[in-house]
């Protein structure tokens, strides 16, 4: 998530600095599906558990944060080559 913009100018480039967590799964429900996920792939005694590690993408890690990969998609989101998705 992109908490603001500071100034106009899009010749500056901008950078992503730190973050935490992966980014949402496609289709997860929003913030509560995505709350849910999280939950059910951390508890394996959850009564979710078993179907949301079979839909979940293969090697998901909910703790992990590609910094690389934010700047790839904030790069090419100011470059207007990609939507506000995930």
């Amino acid at each position: 998530m992109i908490d603001r913009v500071l100034g106009a100018d899009r010749s500056l480039k901008l950078e992503c600095l730190a973050g935490a967590g992966a980014c949402p799964p496609e289709d997860c429900g929003g913030c509560s599906g995505y709350a849910l996920l999280v939950d059910a792939l951390a508890n394996p005694r959850h009564p979710e558990h078993e179907a949301l590690s079979d839909w979940a993408p293969p090697g998901f890690d909910a703790s992990l944060f590609d910094l690389d990969r934010a700047n790839e998609r904030l790069h090419a989101y100011v470059a207007g080559q990609l939507s506000r998705e995930p």
